[in-house]
């Protein structure tokens, strides 16, 4: 038994008395529940904000990470091109011209080769492929077709001239035939 029913039972306080002192006390408690929750609701979005703001550093250190490593990457794929072009390249430099459409694909150029190369590029041996750079244009230059079968599977359109299909040019039958004649590529007309 509380001191308040004591009172009320002995007579020192009415029950009038009794019943404001009771809506003060509720009213001191329900202000002091109030602040508690005025306080957690504060500290919860205080506790919220924070681990947003460190859910947004991550996220953004993992972008920065994803951007790099994306970047790390490119080089290495233009660099990997770069060594199976110029580690492999044939060279036969000749008085013949063999014309190329450029990878923009409206020029033409050509590279000076020799008959013998000038056959291996006819006859699927040989391919041309590009190597681009950022500050100047591109260079070509003439690999072997296992080369330019490993080009293709990597960056198709470096590779600006290649026979596939050898059908009728080079049978496998005729490869160990020695021809009588002067092999060339020029045009032969009849005058």
């Amino acid at each position: 038994m509380s001191l308040r029913d004591q009172l009320l039972k002995k007579g020192f306080a009415s029950k009038k008395d009794a019943k404001r002192v009771n809506r003060e006390l509720k009213k001191k408690r329900k202000k002091k529940q109030g602040g508690r929750d005025k306080r957690a609701a504060v500290q919860a979005r205080e506790q919220a904000a924070a681990a947003e703001a460190i859910e947004a550093r991550l996220q953004e250190r993992a972008r920065g990470r994803r951007l790099r490593e994306g970047e790390r990457a490119a080089i290495e794929h233009q660099l990997r091109v770069e060594r199976i072009v110029l580690d492999s390249r044939i060279r036969g430099r000749g008085k013949l011209r063999f014309h190329f459409k450029k990878l923009n694909g409206r020029n033409i150029d050509f590279v000076s080769v020799s008959h013998k190369v000038a056959l291996k590029l006819r006859v699927g041996e040989a391919a041309i492929a590009a190597v681009k750079h950022d500050d100047r244009p591109e260079d070509y230059w003439i690999i072997p077709a296992s080369k330019a079968r490993k080009l293709l599977e990597l960056e198709p359109l470096l590779v600006v001239f290649f026979v596939q299909e050898t059908a009728g040019i080079s049978a496998p039958e005729e490869a160990f035939l020695e021809p009588d004649w002067e092999i060339s590529l020029r045009p032969h007309r009849k005058a």
